[in-house]
């Protein structure tokens, strides 16, 4: 695996075929400078599975690409994402993250990323049909502020968007 170890980026080699990341995967940014925010961009690897713990070691990812991986089990996106307290930021476009309930608020349950406090989601071409009102139990519904649902399937918006009372403008 190739790491471009950039001041502020981990960039996984977008669009290689790799198709699992294990729990030690990351293990050498033990010896990174804890102080440095951090991005790791894994965007159309075939990913097919993510260790709960892959994430953990990287010190301070604040930003996390896992774009058109329709592969990647919904339980393992969760997984590897829930120890990551640091994440502001997560990219699931083109996934299968919300199927089968097609349902926003399915990525935001609080049993699903306990502690995940995102400012921006990005879930374009997911098949999201709906944002019900199940985001009210989301501990992210009051720090998300930027929200992307471009390329989806809505019908309705089951008032589970006015719960969404952080996002901004885009600018």
């Amino acid at each position: 695996m190739y790491y471009n170890c950039g001041e502020f980026g981990v960039h996984v080699s977008t669009g290689n075929d790799i198709r699992v990341v294990e729990a030690d995967a990351f293990s050498v940014t033990r010896f990174w400078d804890e102080r440095v925010d951090r991005r790791l961009m894994m965007t159309s690897c075939n990913l097919r599975h993510v260790a709960a713990a892959a994430f953990r070691p990287l010190p301070r990812l604040r930003s996390l690409g896992l774009a058109d991986n329709p592969g990647l089990p919904r339980a393992d996106l969760l997984d590897s994402v829930r120890p990551v307290d640091s994440l502001t930021k997560l990219d699931v476009s083109w996934s299968s993250a919300f199927r089968p309930t097609f349902d926003l608020a399915e990525l935001f349950y609080r049993e699903s990323v306990v502690g995940l406090r995102l400012e921006e989601l990005v879930a374009a071409g997911n098949g999201i049909r709906t944002v019900s009102m199940n985001m009210s139990t989301a501990a992210m519904v009051g720090t998300l502020r930027s929200l992307d649902l471009t390329n989806n399937e809505l019908t309705s918006l089951d008032s589970g968007l006015s719960l969404l009372c952080r996002l901004e403008h885009p600018r």
